[in-house]
């Protein structure tokens, strides 16, 4: 109730003047976070000056304070590379629809990629070596993209971390990936290729990555495309860019969204 308060006021007094938009609010179902948001900034600048630099919010930020526990923020940019099957109208009727024991969710990927990818498989035969962890992610995103939409499984956001702004999260890139059910990502796995398509998502990524289930009061699509809009409910600090910074604070005009995830 005290964060509310805070919210409440950003929402009413602040964004509209800014041109900000919360896109995403979701509850999460994880050990580390109870809540996540992303808000959309028209740029890093509006948010240095007018949320960091204004002290009427500053002021607001008591109730925050009272509120939360422990909140990471994640100052990214949206990721225009990705698959074209990930962003089409979402089915009507997927294969394994959602029911009430097993209704939809958005799952929350915050990734840490590996600098070098780390395959089981080291054979002089095996073409995946000596790639990076983000390498050997776009690989797994190119061989599992059309098995992961033709059971309904849509992205609506997928974000690259330009620094983090608050908090010792270690992440590198952040994903919504909207699915229709359980059964239908089981389905994914349950298939003949599975094994050879995750080893390569295994492969990319530190043991610090986090996946998360959610259940968002607030879901909209970020691609400009014709695809779908907006989604009705479901049932240590770094700069990796080399960007200057005061303290952890970023002080360049690079990125356009905030990731606030907290208990």
């Amino acid at each position: 109730e005290a964060h509310a308060i805070y919210e409440d006021f950003l929402l009413a007094n602040i964004y509209p003047l800014l041109g900000a938009e919360v896109v995403f609010n979701a509850t999460v179902e994880d050990p580390h976070f109870d809540y996540a948001t992303i808000v959309k900034y028209p740029n890093g600048t509006v948010y240095i000056q007018h949320i960091l630099g204004n002290l009427e919010v500053q002021d607001q930020m008591k109730h925050h304070r009272a509120g939360i526990e422990d909140a990471h923020i994640l100052a990214t940019k949206l990721v225009m590379d990705i698959p074209e099957e990930l962003i089409q109208r979402p089915v009507s009727d997927p294969p394994f629809p959602p029911t009430e024991d097993d209704p939809s969710f958005v799952y929350l990927d915050l990734l840490d990629f590996l600098n070098v990818a780390e395959y089981d498989d080291l054979s002089p035969t095996n073409d995946s070596q000596n790639v990076t962890g983000r390498e050997a992610m776009q690989l797994f995103d190119s061989l599992s993209s059309t098995v992961k939409a033709e059971v309904g499984i849509r992205a609506p956001a997928w974000l690259d971390v330009a620094v983090v702004v608050k908090g010792n999260v270690a992440v590198d890139q952040v994903r919504l990936e909207m699915v229709p059910s359980l059964a239908s990502y089981a389905a994914v796995y349950q298939l003949p290729q599975s094994a050879d398509i995750w080893k390569h998502q295994q492969a990319a990524l530190t043991e610090k990555s986090l996946y998360a289930v959610t259940s968002p009061s607030l879901l909209t699509n970020l691609y400009p495309t014709e695809s779908f809009s907006t989604l009705p409910p479901t049932t240590e600090p770094r700069n990796p860019t080399g960007s200057p910074t005061i303290g952890s604070i970023p002080t360049y005009d690079d990125f356009e969204f905030l990731e606030f995830l907290s208990s």
